[in-house]
């Protein structure tokens, strides 16, 4: 169950990167 929990928070901490980057790109792009 541990290992379950950590591999959804690695998961997780890729989507929330990923989506910063998209909103830079967007953010820098409008400019």
């Amino acid at each position: 169950m541990g290992r379950e929990i950590e591999e959804m928070d690695l998961k997780w901490d890729l989507f929330r990167s990923t989506v910063f980057v998209l909103l830079q790109i967007l953010y820098w792009s409008d400019l």
